[in-house]
């Protein structure tokens, strides 16, 4: 059975977390805890589920993370791939299906930006 995991956006801590769930009981655990820069808000994984993008508001930025789809203990961890400024306050982000570009929107500013996400 695939592993579920979980990606919650705790903008006080300026922290990811990475929960996995129990197959058997649908306990949380707890797998990481990623530090950012800035209040990460919000959160999308891309259709192929190789990157999370992650809006960082404070910072007008897109940052992308790469998850480990390895089997073993490192599955599901989040690794910082770059970040890219924007021209607004991020508050809704998206990828096209194959997962070459992020749709940004900015609804303060009335902006939408798009990013190439390159390997």
């Amino acid at each position: 059975m695939p592993q579920t995991f979980i990606y919650v956006s705790c903008a006080a801590s300026r922290t990811i977390d990475v929960f996995s769930l129990d197959n058997q009981t649908g306990q949380p655990e707890l797998r990481q805890r990623l530090s950012l820069p800035a209040k990460p808000t919000p959160l999308r994984v891309t259709p192929d589920g190789r990157l999370l993008l992650v809006g960082l508001r404070e910072e007008n930025a897109l940052m992308t993370c790469a998850i480990d789809r390895t089997d073993g203990e490192r599955r599901g961890r989040l690794t910082i791939v770059s970040s890219v400024p924007l021209p607004g306050a991020p508050v809704y982000v998206n990828s096209d299906h194959a997962a070459h570009h992020a749709f940004i929107a900015s609804y303060a500013n009335h902006l939408l930006a798009i990013v190439p996400l390159n390997e």
